[in-house]
């Protein structure tokens, strides 16, 4: 599926057309420093750019000025665009309804993920491949809902470039020695090591994967001693238990947008059985993987990856 992209038609005033334009403009440079040293003379196309130029810089000087004043921005309708009611009661009731899910797992360490109507205008791939969507399910079936996707037919998305930005965080993270914890720093940085077989295996193929049959389709690329550490992750994740206190665990299942920062920095411990396993050589074990992921996907899909997107809420 497609969609062409066709920009909206500009109001014109009555009378309107190129010589109402070109009035307009007149005078604006009549006020402007462009105007000097144009005597009478017929405004030439140099001139028209050279007011539009002119008029950009003084709008842009103006606005600024009156936004940095104190409440400049919240007070002048002309800048702030308020939240209309209806989409700011869709926010606060998804804002509430993440303390289910932290209630659920309060180790959790995203919340909702929302894509509107215009982005489904132009699908973004590299967020959510449509390959997903045949294992997800609806919340609301049978109300006569249809989604429709309109995907590019160029390909501009990089289908690779999320593998690179995880690959590369983790990569410097590992370098750093930046272990986790705490358990919340454990279950993200494990949880985005197994997102790596998913995103791997996208890059390569140039479609998207469904994370559970990812890890099979990735391991025909390495050796069994190569890929053991990732079922090492795997089964860390597959018996994880962590015993939360039951005051620590109330602050955790709070939607308190301070949640993160708290279990961050004060995060369940990790399990002893857990602790035993997390050496220095297994983290280093964890590196070479991922680096070595790297070069099997240099060498399959030779192109150079763009710049990195920071991930600093990734964990």
């Amino acid at each position: 599926m497609s969609t062409t992209w066709r920009p909206r038609e500009t109001k014109r005033s009555s009378g309107g057309g190129a010589g109402s334009f070109r009035a307009e403009l007149s005078n604006l440079l009549e006020s402007s420093s462009i105007r000097e040293g144009l005597s009478n003379r017929p405004l030439t196309e140099q001139d028209v750019a050279n007011g539009l130029l002119e008029a950009l810089r003084s709008g842009i000087r103006d606005s600024t000025a009156r936004a940095s004043r104190t409440n400049g921005y919240l007070n002048h309708p002309d800048l702030h665009i308020p939240v209309p009611p209806r989409v700011q009661n869709v926010a606060d009731r998804l804002r509430r309804a993440t303390a289910i899910m932290y209630e659920f797992d309060p180790l959790q360490h995203h919340g909702w993920f929302v894509l509107t109507e215009a982005d489904l205008e132009c699908y973004p791939e590299t967020y959510f491949p449509h390959e997903l969507f045949r294992h997800s399910k609806a919340l609301l079936p049978g109300q006569g809902r249809k989604l429709s996707l309109h995907l590019k037919d160029d390909k501009s998305d990089n289908l690779e470039q999320p593998f690179w930005n995880l690959s590369n965080y983790v990569i410097t993270r590992l370098s750093q020695h930046d272990y986790p914890k705490n358990a919340y720093q454990l279950k993200g940085l494990l949880s985005q090591f197994m997102l790596l077989p998913t995103l791997y295996v996208q890059g390569r193929d140039g479609k998207g994967i469904y994370k559970k049959f990812s890890f099979a389709r990735a391991r025909k690329d390495f050796s069994s001693w190569q890929w053991t550490t990732m079922d090492e992750v795997s089964e860390i994740r597959a018996d994880w238990h962590v015993d939360i206190p039951l005051l620590k665990k109330k602050l955790l299942a709070s939607d308190h947008f301070f949640r993160r920062r708290y279990a961050r920095k004060f995060g369940p411990a990790i399990p002893e059985k857990v602790k035993q396993s997390l050496t220095s050589k297994f983290y280093q074990r964890m590196h070479h993987l991922v680096v070595m992921m790297q070069e099997k996907l240099k060498k399959i899909v030779p192109s150079e990856p763009t710049k990195q997107f920071c991930l600093e809420n990734a964990s």
